[in-house]
Order: C-alpha cells, then sequence, then structure tokens
C-alpha cells in the first residue's frame, strides 16, 4: 500500500523514515500537552513542598514519597515517550522508548480489523481535551494515548490506509473544523 501521499506532510512531532527497501517508520515524540505539563510542574513542586514541610513535623515519609515518585514517572513517561511504528508488508512493529527502556509489540497486518480514534481526555472534571488511537485485533490495542486531535488522526489515517481497514475518526472538535 503506498502511504506516500499521507507521510508528505505529517504533524508535529511526527518523523518519517523511509528505507530503500520500501519499509516506513514513523517516529513519534509527545506534543502539544503544554497545560498538562504545566500542571504537572505545579503539582509536583506544590507536593514535593508540602512533603517537606510535613516530613519535619510529623516524620511520616513513605506514602508521600512513594506518590511524589509516581507523579514523577507519570509525568516522564507522559512526555519523554518516544515511540516509532514500522510498517512491514505483514505486519506493525510498535517500538516503545523510555529512560532507556524499549518495549517491541508485533501486530499481524491480517489480524487489524480496524483503527479507531478516540477521546480519552477533557470529559468530566478533566480539563485537557485529548484523543488516542486503537487497533482492533484479536485485543484492543492503545497506540497512542493523551494526544492532540491532529496527531492521532494523522496516525490512523495512515495505519487504517496500510492495513487497509476502516480508520473511525472521532468527531472534530470544535478547534479543529476547517483544518486538514
Amino acid at each position: 500500500m503506498d502511504l506516500s501521499p499521507l507521510l508528505a506532510d505529517p504533524p508535529q512531532g511526527f518523523r518519517v523514515d523511509a528505507s530503500s527497501n520500501g519499509y516506513v517508520t514513523i517516529h513519534h515524540r509527545p506534543t502539544g500537552m503544554g497545560c498538562m505539563k504545566a500542571f504537572f510542574v505545579v503539582w509536583i513542586v506544590g507536593w514535593t513542598g508540602f512533603l517537606v514541610g510535613g516530613t519535619f513535623r510529623h516524620g511520616e515519609l513513605a506514602v508521600p514519597v512513594a506518590v511524589d515518585i509516581g507523579m514523577a514517572a507519570l509525568a516522564s513517561f507522559l512526555f519523554s515517550t518516544k515511540r516509532a511504528f514500522c510498517f512491514r508488508e505483514d505486519s506493525l512493529i510498535v517500538v516503545t522508548r523510555w529512560l532507556g527502556l524499549e518495549w517491541l509489540r508485533k501486530i499481524d497486518r491480517t489480524q487489524i480489523k480496524s483503527v479507531k480514534q478516540v477521546k480519552d481526555g477533557g470529559q468530566g472534571g478533566d480539563s485537557f481535551p485529548t484523543w488516542g488511537l486503537q487497533v482492533r485485533a484479536p485485543k484492543r490495542i492503545h497506540l497512542i494515548v493523551r494526544q492532540p486531535y491532529p496527531t492521532s488522526l494523522w496516525l490512523g489515517r495512515c495505519v487504517g490506509q496500510w492495513a487497509e481497514v476502516e480508520f473511525q475518526s472521532a468527531s472534530v472538535p470544535e478547534k479543529w473544523r476547517g483544518r486538514k
């Protein structure tokens, strides 16, 4: 399947590499989450200040420090994880890299039934609207999560076209109406 029309103009955060053997790799790094980054920075700095003050008074440190470390790890994962989507003839290989660790996931092309863009943030008390991308194979697989609308839209179109399956986009948010 020829992906060249889609790959010609990737959105911010993507880089496309095409090899001489016809394979395509799409590299992704998270972008566009400035409000969420600001929230986590304020949260971690405030919580750490609370811990330091509370530790000296009460001497109980284990649970608050664990929460602090957990929040810092979550923020680090959301903002620094890099993914590579390697499109081969018969499979999509998703490589996830974070802090020197690497995970590989191979998804057989013939097992992909559909690709769906899903809203995964911004409902209820969550004030950061974000979208993810799911592949339905034998199991539901999340390719990306908590990204701006155009990010999951573009990657979803690429995966759907490559796999020759239906791509279901989420309803277009008001902010993005009229954009490509």
